[in-house]
């Protein structure tokens, strides 16, 4: 079966589930973690993180640029991208080779700098 699904859906889709996703977040994680194992051969652990500025598609730009400058704001800057970090958390036995990788990803608003 060849489903050819809308743009509109698959713009939907990823919204909806986050929105479900983030109502039950931290019960989904630890249930996830529970079924996580470090390999018992493992030796060596590497973490790894990164983050990254995006622009968003329905990031409101231009009004939030509006917005900052009516308010007496400075108006350079990420406005209507939001932080996007990613990591990995890999485990490596005597030899150097790697015996597993879990990888995390989220998406979490920006905040203005004077906020964090």
């Amino acid at each position: 079966m060849n489903m050819t699904p809308s743009k509109s859906s698959l713009d939907r889709l990823p919204k909806q589930l986050s929105e479900r996703w983030e109502v039950e977040r931290e019960r989904f994680e630890a249930a996830l973690r529970r079924e996580e194992t470090v390999p018992p051969e493992a030796v060596t652990v590497a973490v790894s993180l990164d983050g990254v500025m995006v622009p968003m598609k329905d990031g409101a730009r231009t009004q939030k640029r509006q917005d900052a400058k009516a308010e007496g704001k400075h108006t350079c800057g990420p406005a209507g991208y939001q932080e996007v970090s990613c990591g990995t958390l890999s485990f490596y036995d005597a030899e150097g080779e790697r015996l597993s990788t879990v990888r995390l990803a989220r998406n979490k608003k920006a905040r203005p700098l004077g906020d964090q």
